[in-house]
């Protein structure tokens, strides 16, 4: 059971990052590669993954909040609600980090 779900962890792994860069790709070109533009591209890139992270984050928050409502006779699925939405927001959480994190590093690469 294990190695089924590792298997579907990297196909979807896979999937996502075959459709994430050409995507990223077309966020970083640029004509030129000043550290300016360098410094715009990274910010993009990072602002971007973050605000789709959060965008999935949000919608398991709901899609959990609907199975509570409406999965509340069978303690099972309330149980399976609880853990999407504690694991979700727990997501949130790290990316907003993330972002902060980046603005920080940023800010003292910058100076």
């Amino acid at each position: 059971m294990k190695n089924i779900v590792k298997n579907k962890i990297k196909r979807w792994g896979a999937i996502a990052f075959i459709t994430i860069m050409p995507v990223l790709n077309v966020i970083a070109a640029d004509e030129t590669t000043t550290p300016d533009n360098i410094e715009k591209t990274i910010k993009k890139i990072i602002n971007w993954i973050t605000g789709i992270g959060g965008v999935l984050a949000t919608f398991f928050i709901v899609v959990a909040g609907i199975m509570l409502i409406t999965q509340n006779e069978n303690a099972e699925n309330v149980k399976k609600a609880g853990q999407i939405i504690k694991w979700a927001a727990i997501g949130l959480v790290v990316i907003l980090m993330a972002q902060v994190l980046s603005n920080i590093v940023q800010t003292w690469v910058v100076k």
